[in-house]
Parts: structure tokens; C-alpha cells; sequence
């Protein structure tokens, strides 16, 4: 995505530079995140994380639940989560994710109810990722 937006606003760089458009663009955001550290730590710290795996990058899933209205529709659509003979008080959406580990960039994410996730996450992210999207 870094790319895109470089290309499209014509902001890639015309020679070689020491630190090349897209590294910047990411130092930049680091430094935003990292505002107490200097220069050089928050470069060590956006180093560090740019795992590379050969031509791989590290990805890691993670999701979470929402509450969402106790309405009659959101429960036949999103239903409750169960604990043996009790369920949730309010009706749930879940959400799952998959990140990259470098730059913690959400590369694609799913949303449905409680009951109907299972492998349907899995199938979303996974195309995603396949597709080369992200």
C-alpha cells in the first residue's frame, strides 16, 4: 500500500538514496509512535521489527468479541456465545485479523457472528493473503 500512494502521488525516488521513499515513509510513522525516543532508537526499534522471512514476511492472527444490541435481529444473526447451559447476555460479533508482524499493518480482517466463524475467517484471510493483496 506504501507503494501505491508513493507511486500515485509521485513521491518514489529518482536515485538511490541512502534510505529509500518507503523506508522514510515508515520512519516517519515510527517516529510518530516512538516520540520520546531519538533518531536512532526509533530506527533500531522499526529495524527490529521488519522480520523477514526470505521472501516472506511474519504475519499473526488475533481476534475479539463485541457486545452488540440486545435485539431480536443481532440475535439471529450475530447469536450469543455459550458457557455450557448459560449464554451471553447480549448477542456478539467477532472479529478476526491478520497482521504483519513488522509494521502491525491489519492486512485483511473478518467479521460475523459468534456461531458462523468457524473456517469462515480463516477462508477470508487466508484468499486475502493469497491474492496478494497485502
Amino acid at each position: 500500500m506504501i507503494d501505491e500512494v508513493l507511486a500515485e502521488t509521485r513521491r518514489t525516488e529518482k536515485r538511490t538514496r541512502l534510505l529509500p521513499a518507503r523506508v522514510v515513509v515508515y520512519f516517519t510513522m515510527a517516529m510518530c509512535l516512538f516520540f520520546d525516543d531519538d533518531y536512532e532508537e526509533v530506527m533500531r526499534r522499526l529495524v527490529g521489527t521488519l522480520r523477514w522471512l526470505g521472501s516472506r514476511r511474519l504475519m499473526a492472527v488475533d481476534g475479539f468479541f463485541l457486545d452488540v444490541a440486545d435485539t431480536a435481529e443481532n440475535a439471529a444473526r450475530f447469536g450469543r456465545s455459550t458457557n455450557g447451559p448459560k449464554s451471553a447476555a447480549y448477542p456478539q460479533v467477532q472479529v478476526v485479523a491478520i497482521a504483519e508482524c513488522g509494521t502491525h499493518a491489519v492486512v485483511a480482517a473478518a467479521i460475523g457472528g459468534v456461531t458462523a466463524m468457524n473456517g469462515h475467517w480463516q477462508h477470508h484471510c487466508s484468499t486475502a493473503v493469497n491474492q496478494g493483496c497485502c
